[in-house]
């Protein structure tokens, strides 16, 4: 796309440059992403997380959440690394994306002394035979186009910084 924008740019309505940059930003973020995940993995044994306190919604600042309903508390505040929080966000409503149904919301709260973050969808929910894998690298449920480590780097960042990440199905 950016050696057509190179190329063409003269000729190209601007909707349609705009159009290609858009697909450029889009796939630089799923390849970022991938590095983000893959650095994780094998970057070091142990993963290295700072423990700031850190607005939810300044933290997730950056993430595309673009058709996702967002309901977060007045001045929620966290403790922990904020480019870690954005990359397990991130890696949720990607996986939502790709699997979940079309309406998604991504919800912050406090719920007693710790902070709840949740991404919910209305799909049709994880295949039983896949959820006990879920959290384990390489698992994307035979999908094509996923390296399946989205989820495992997630819960090992979460559980870095004193907190956890599960799958709920709520009917």
């Amino acid at each position: 796309f950016s050696a057509i924008l190179v190329s063409d740019w003269e000729q190209l309505p601007d909707a349609d440059r705009k159009g290609l940059a858009a697909d450029i930003s889009d796939q630089v973020g799923d390849v970022a992403a991938i590095v983000d995940d893959l650095l994780a993995v094998y970057g070091s044994r142990r993963m290295e997380v700072s423990a700031d306190v850190v607005a939810v919604d300044v933290a997730i600042d950056g993430v595309n959440t673009a058709g996702i309903d967002i309901v977060i508390a007045d001045d929620l505040s966290v403790v922990g690394d904020q480019l870690r929080i954005r990359q397990i966000v991130r890696n949720l409503i990607r996986n939502s994306a790709a699997h979940g149904g079309c309406n998604a919301e991504l919800r912050a709260e406090r719920v007693g002394e710790r902070v709840q973050i949740v991404v919910a969808d209305d799909g049709a929910g994880v295949d039983p035979e896949v959820r006990d894998q879920l959290f384990e690298p390489f698992c994307h449920g035979g999908r094509s186009g996923s390296l399946g480590l989205g989820l495992s780097v997630s819960r090992d960042l979460a559980r870095a910084m004193d907190g956890d990440l599960t799958y709920t199905r709520l009917d």
